[in-house]
């Protein structure tokens, strides 16, 4: 909040010195506009029932070989025979260590394991043992599981002005924290019951879920809002306490779940409607609610109908693996039909797909989905990556600017002439080699033309858009960082961890919003204890002038005649030490190599972390140049932005199951709760 300049100068420290108001802190002050009084959530699930009512765990058991298999020495990569080769070096200097009794011993054992295993051939080729698994093939399952969520929030805020809009926190000492705004409270209490049935597996899954999602809120105290704004605030209680019964299904058929090739193919069908809604529709002074149940020719109930069928072929444990999807939106819905094609190979996937819908549920005109193709290759244990993907548009149209006239004895008719629309939408590709990476993008936007010292024929400066969309460019980004790297001083009990991230952006479209990033961090840990991490970011928006041969960077030969040489010089002069102004002993001449360079500081940063076991204490420092008006007049101000935390580490959840067995003593069953 910013005091007024009268109140400012009514402090004697403004008689003494004139250019006080503008530079004391205190033209600044901070008041509480909301708080959180409480926020509490709680969560109860279980399962009410499940079938059969003891789990069984697939018989898993384990194949042990009596001998190591070794593969062929023309089968092995060059690693793994540099491997072997530094391996056997190393016993081989073993065994020579050891005295003849032991290396005697060891041979006779050697020659008595290997008569135990009578095996034809004395050394075999080298495999991969992998481990058998015997899955046992369940029959039918059934579970019942409840879920009750309750979630609590409240809300006080505070304003500076009061019911009238006349301001009256002038300064820090009119805040009373009895002035209340208004405050709010939320309660959610949603509440679902869901059942899954299966048989065999994934051969045969339902799954069905009702939820039920009761919501209150309101505002018992709006002491801070007009009369006019009171209604607002009252009808959009009204309006959030929505209530709906919704249920989903899902049902999903997969023949061939035992054929490990073809177990990925199937059918699934998928439903989701509200059985009963109630919503608002009155005002505040007349609440009205409006009560609606299920209508299956109403798709305001039936939000989801589909049913897609998906062919899957999966080899040399999903190597290579293929899949072909069919979808198709049933009624009431607007018919749509999507297919999809994904492809799975030895680093490199490719995928696709496409697919038509009904305009909408009066017109039955078709129209096409963009075609949607990526490709994705990772090479050298994933160091090297290139992916690429690109959208293609086509559509038909109705131009309502040509029509058409078609006569027959009886009936005159004009219709709309069908217009083509097809065109690439977009093209990205992306290059990535460890910390290093290349984007590119094209897409079908507006173009601009840029005129600065001339207008153009209607009389316009700068950026002019032009009058057709175009395939073309769009931009173009180059991005590195460090690779992460911790160093050890004073016996481990230090560490720092040096970090930089840089990114060019060329923006081909308006190439004077082009910019080049620069984050340094330095992170220093001692000994566990606290952890301290220094950051900063510095952005220039200004690198299109590198490439022009005018301006200031072709003025003067200090820059160079190239972009790598003005863009290493700029940097150089961003530091204030050496510039075209010479070097920067003083004060003045530091300031002017500053302000010409074309890197300014964005935000710096500082944030230290002290463990506390179950807690962690952080307290954050951040500056950042901000443009303020003050007194009709725009300057930079770095007022600092501190947060102080203290954050409570919970353990994640606390779980327990209770299950009901059955057991026969002395003739009497029994159901014990375990």
């Amino acid at each position: 909040m910013q005091k007024e300049e009268t109140t400012l100068k009514e402090d004697a420290r403004s008689t003494i010195d004139s250019d006080w108001i503008k530079n004391t802190p205190e033209r600044s002050f901070y008041y509480p506009s909301q708080i959180t009084p409480a926020n509490a959530s709680l969560g109860l699930n279980g399962t009410i029932f499940q079938w059969p009512l003891k789990q069984v765990s697939a018989d898993t058991k384990k194949v042990e070989y009596p001998s190591v298999l070794s593969k062929p020495d023309e089968l092995k990569t060059e690693s793994q025979l540099q491997k072997e080769a530094e391996e056997k070096r190393l016993a081989e200097e073993a065994e020579n260590a050891n005295d003849n009794n032991e290396s005697a011993v060891a041979v006779e054992n050697q020659e008595d394991k290997n008569e135990e295993l009578k095996l034809p051939v004395p050394v075999l080729p080298e495999l991969t043992s992998t481990t058998s698994n015997a899955a046992t093939v369940t029959g039918l399952t059934y579970k019942l599981d409840y879920s009750v969520n309750s979630n609590l929030n409240t809300q006080i805020s505070y304003s500076a002005t009061d019911k009238n809009g006349k301001k009256y926190l002038k300064t820090p000492e009119d805040f009373n924290w009895k002035n209340i705004r208004s405050s709010m409270y939320t309660l959610k209490l949603p509440f679902s019951v869901t059942s899954n049935l299966g048989y065999g597996g994934s051969f045969f899954t339902m799954k069905n879920a009702l939820s039920y999602d009761p919501l209150w809120q309101d505002h018992p105290n709006t002491d801070g809002y007009s009369e006019k704004d009171k209604k607002n605030l009252i009808k959009a209680d009204y309006s959030a306490q929505v209530r709906n019964l919704i249920n989903t299904n899902t049902v999903s058929i997969k023949p061939f779940a035992y054929i490990p090739a073809f177990s990925d193919t199937g059918v699934s069908w998928n439903n989701t409607m509200k059985i009963y809604r109630k919503t608002f529709k009155g005002d505040a002074d007349k609440p009205e609610w409006e009560t609606k149940w299920l209508d299956w020719d109403d798709t305001e109930s039936i939000t989801a109908h589909s049913l897609s069928l998906t062919l899957g072929v999966k080899e040399l444990d999903s190597k290579f693996k293929q899949t072909l999807t069919f979808s198709s939106t049933l009624k009431p819905l607007v018919a749509k039909y999507t297919g999809s094609l994904e492809l799975v190979f030895p680093y490199v996937s490719f995928s696709m797909n496409t697919g038509v819908y009904e305009k909408s549920k009066d017109d039955k005109t078709l129209q096409y989905n963009p075609l949607q193709q990526s490709l994705s290759v990772s090479l050298f244990n994933s160091s090297l990556k290139i992916s690429e993907s690109l959208s293609y548009i086509y559509h038909i149209n109705e131009d309502k600017n040509s029509k058409t006239t078609t006569t027959t004895p009886t009936t005159t008719t004009t219709t709309n002439e069908k217009k083509e629309e097809k065109h690439v939408e977009s093209f990205k590709v992306s290059l990535s080699y460890k910390q290093l990476s290349i984007a590119y993008t094209s897409s079908y936007t507006y173009k601009y033309d840029l005129f600065i010292e001339t207008a153009n024929e209607n009389g316009k400066k700068g950026y002019v858009q032009r009058k057709d969309k175009e395939f073309t460019p769009y931009s173009a980004s180059l991005s590195y960082s460090l690779p992460a790297k911790t160093y050890y001083q004073w016996f481990n009990r230090i560490t720092w961890a040096p970090g930089l991230s840089t990114n060019i952006n060329y923006d081909f479209i308006k190439p004077t919003n082009s910019y080049f990033q620069i984050s340094p961090s330095l992170t220093f840990n001692v000994n566990n204890f606290f952890k301290l991490t220094f950051s900063a970011t510095t952005r220039n928006s200004s690198i299109y002038w590198y490439f022009q041969n005018r301006g200031k960077f072709a003025s003067d030969p200090f820059y160079g005649n190239n972009f790598a040489a003005r863009i290493g010089a700029d940097l150089l002069e961003s530091t204030g030490i050496y510039g075209v102004n010479g070097w920067g002993f003083n004060k003045e001449t530091f300031r002017k190599n500053r302000e010409a360079s074309g890197f300014k500081l964005k935000s710096l940063n500082m944030t230290i972390t002290h463990d506390l076991h179950d807690w962690d204490f952080n307290m954050t420092w951040k500056f950042e140049p901000k443009v303020v008006k003050i007194n009709g007049v725009q300057k930079y101000v770095f007022d600092p932005y501190i947060a102080i935390g203290i954050v409570w580490n919970p353990m994640q959840s606390i779980k327990t199951n209770l299950t009901h067995e059955y057991k026969e003593a002395e003739d009497k069953a029994l159901w014990v709760l375990k």
